[in-house]
């Protein structure tokens, strides 16, 4: 399991398996995010029978489905209500991971600037300068 540190409540992830959602339950994550959508690819297990998984070994499950190049300000905000509600710490993923940090620093822009948001993603392995301009605009 591929893990990126986002904030001490939040980590990204890559495509999970069945056996990621054991390990990230042995690692004492809370909740799971799922940001991408049934059959966006062969490799992904079906949302259904993560969230089966995942109930069962008491972890909170929420299904956020997105397109990679065409989620809206709303779903970042949408996620970032989900990150700030549900228990953590917190888990998302999605293909690579990016789909989600993207989400997480859209819903930050007013909490923090963009330099900030931008660096934090970073560090944790993502590069989303070309998502500054976006990110500054949602606080207008």
């Amino acid at each position: 399991m591929e893990l990126h540190k986002l904030t001490p409540q939040l980590s990204v992830s890559p495509q999970l398996s069945v056996e990621d959602i054991e390990k990230a339950a042995s690692a004492g994550f809370k909740t799971i995010i799922c940001n991408r959508p049934d059959g966006e690819g062969d490799d992904q297990p079906a949302s259904e029978e993560m969230q089966a998984l995942c109930l069962s070994l008491g972890i909170k499950w929420h299904f956020l489905p997105v397109s990679p190049k065409d989620y809206t300000d709303s779903q970042a905000l949408e996620f970032g209500a989900l990150v700030s509600q549900l228990p953590a710490p917190i888990l998302a993923y999605c293909r690579t991971g990016t789909r989600c940090t993207n989400l997480w620093a859209l819903s930050q822009a007013d909490k923090s600037n963009a330099d900030e948001i931008i660096l934090s993603a970073k560090n944790a392995g993502y590069d989303l300068s070309k998502l500054r301009d976006r990110i500054t605009n949602m606080t207008k």
